[in-house]
């Protein structure tokens, strides 16, 4: 019998090109007008910004997208 697995919802996209588990960033920062994310190995990636209108909100939406995902991690 083949056994049943829930669909992995703790990846984040941070442009076409770059996702990252959610438990593996430790910083979302802005530098200049850019949206930057570092994971736990040292990473530095950019979000392109597909996340909202300015770079604040896409800040915003992406960390609440992050809590998303760990939060959702915990209960499973």
């Amino acid at each position: 019998m083949a056994e049943v697995t829930k669909p992995v919802k703790q990846f984040i996209t941070l442009n076409d090109r770059n996702t990252v588990r959610a438990d593996t960033i430790v910083r979302v920062y802005v530098q200049s007008d850019y949206l930057m994310v570092q994971t736990e190995d040292g990473e530095i990636h950019q979000a392109d910004g597909l996340y909202g209108k300015s770079v604040w909100h896409a800040k915003s939406a992406l960390l609440e997208q992050i809590e998303a995902a760990l939060a959702n991690r915990s209960q499973d």
